[in-house]
């Protein structure tokens, strides 16, 4: 597959690119602005970015599209599994 038909099958799925950027950056801010986002760890900080992404990909794109759910549970379970790791 090139690129342009990855990029055609992506839009299907999550919508305009900028949308969803403007979306997903706007949940980031708000998260990375809260007075205890410092002092995360990087994985839960990564897990949590992630999560938003998928949210911001969500809301833009296809609403059926179950995967982004999927991939949220993922980044969850990554997060929780550190925290009992006691990293």
């Amino acid at each position: 597959m090139s690129v342009e038909e990855t990029i055609k099958q992506r839009g299907e799925l999550y919508g305009d690119f900028a949308d969803a950027a403007h979306t997903m950056q706007d949940l980031k801010i708000v998260v990375r602005s809260h007075k205890n986002w410092d002092k995360l760890p990087c994985d839960q900080r990564e897990a949590i970015e992630m999560i938003l992404h998928k949210i911001g990909r969500h809301i833009n794109g296809d609403h059926q599209y179950s995967d982004n759910f999927h991939d949220i549970g993922g980044y969850a379970k990554l997060a929780e599994d550190e925290i009992l790791r006691g990293n």
